[in-house]
């Protein structure tokens, strides 16, 4: 939905997953790589009018850190001078972060250490403009139809909580001609199985296949030519407290990675046909290592052991 109404800095080709210009034009970096210029299109205007400028993007940037809004991502821009220190807290000036905009239509990052894939950072969610007046007039029901102020392709129109939400295309959007569905209507369904009868029924168009449902919809002559599986940009990962014991040792962390079955955990749970994963990275983001270059642990029964042997517990 937020894809949908707002726009960022940049996008990811869809084929590719090159970063791309969307918000922006253009940007350059600093020969030290602590420092990105993007310089902004002139023609996006929020659904009230008012022009979409580098002043929103900063202020988006700053509320996202700030503590008061409580963002649970706000940590993906710890990478920007002095995010951290005051989503922590410990500095309480939101000036303090490395974001400003230059002039109207340039916005500034300062980074803590060079990064080359801060372009796709700076198109996600929590560095999108968002309407400073509106959050300051209606504050937490500033995202209510009849409040919300956006800039992307489509308009927020209704939105009933836990029950329906319907967006319809934007017509002062630049690219209006180029976005073809005219309305889209989303159903909360809390139950997946409803949800999945709700499509077989003709009441939806599209449904994220329950698990349970995989394997009867693979063999159905019908539905498993509507099946449509593609990849995801996530990876599935067990999460530990790494500061208690045993879990705090490496050699044991070490150990149940490699006493993981990968491959079996697609066969026969998720059905997905997803990849068995070795590093936190996925095909497709910047940094993924694919498995074959033998970096991370895989499926290794006999070095789990050793690991746990040489972690302290022979036994298992």
């Amino acid at each position: 939905v937020i894809e949908q109404l707002f726009l960022g800095l940049t996008d990811f080709n869809d084929e590719t997953m090159e970063v791309i210009p969307e918000l922006a034009t253009s940007w350059e970096v600093s020969e030290d790589g602590l420092v990105w210029a993007f310089h902004m299109r002139k023609d996006v205007k929020w659904t009230d009018g008012k022009p979409v400028t580098a002043h929103d993007i900063e202020y988006g940037v700053k509320r996202t850190c700030d503590p008061a809004t409580a963002s649970d991502y706000a940590y993906v821009l710890y990478i920007i001078k002095g995010a951290k220190e005051v989503n922590t807290g410990e500095i309480t000036d939101l000036n303090h972060i490395g974001v400003k905009a230059i002039d109207d239509y340039t916005i500034q990052f300062a980074l803590n250490h060079p990064a080359g894939y801060f372009p796709a950072i700076a198109g996600m969610w929590v560095t999108r403009p968002v309407p400073r007046w509106t959050i300051e007039k209606y504050g937490i029901k500033w995202t209510e139809p009849e409040n919300i102020v956006t800039n992307g392709s489509y308009l927020l129109t209704k939105w009933a909580h836990e029950d329906e939400l319907i967006m319809e295309k934007n017509p002062d959007y630049p690219e209006a001609d180029k976005v073809q569905i005219e309305k889209v209507h989303c159903v909360m369904v809390v139950e997946a199985s409803t949800a999945m009868a709700m499509y077989e029924d003709g009441i939806l168009d599209s449904v994220e296949v329950p698990l349970d449902d995989m394997d009867r919809l693979k063999a159905d002559p019908v539905l498993s030519k509507e099946l449509f599986i593609a990849p995801r940009l996530c990876t599935y990962y067990y999460g530990f407290n790494n500061t208690k014991p045993p879990m705090d040792n490496p050699l044991v962390r070490k150990a149940f990675s490699a006493a993981i079955d990968r491959q079996s955990l697609i066969d026969y749970v998720t059905k997905g046909n997803q990849l068995p994963a070795t590093t936190f990275v996925c095909p497709g983001i910047f940094g993924h290592v694919p498995p074959e270059e033998g970096v991370g642990i895989s499926s290794d029964p006999e070095a789990a052991r050793k690991y746990l042997a040489d972690a302290g517990y022979p036994e298992g």
